[in-house]
């Protein structure tokens, strides 16, 4: 400490209650925000795992539609082979 140095003492006049009150409020503020904001994190997080699953699905079905195009193809493939062997006498 300084040489010389003296005390202070302060008083401090409040309303303590209504501090208390007001510092209960924040604190209850606070909190309803976060369950707020918790119950939108979960609700956003169904979302996309509800999106994912959709996407996955589709998905599976344009492979699923792919390979039954790539069939039918194949077998029209076939057709106009037998077709054209037929009409023209065409061989491989």
């Amino acid at each position: 400490m300084a040489a010389g140095s003296r005390t202070l003492k302060l008083s401090i006049l409040a309303d303590v209650d209504q501090l208390k009150k007001s510092l209960a409020q924040a604190d209850d503020d606070v909190k309803g925000s976060a369950s707020k904001i918790g119950d939108f994190s979960k609700k956003v997080g169904l979302a996309f795992a509800a999106a994912g699953v959709a996407a996955a699905a589709y998905a599976s079905k344009l492979a699923i539609d792919g390979v039954k195009s790539a069939i039918a193809d194949e077998a029209a493939q076939a057709r106009l082979a037998t077709t054209l062997r037929n009409v023209v006498g065409a061989s491989n």
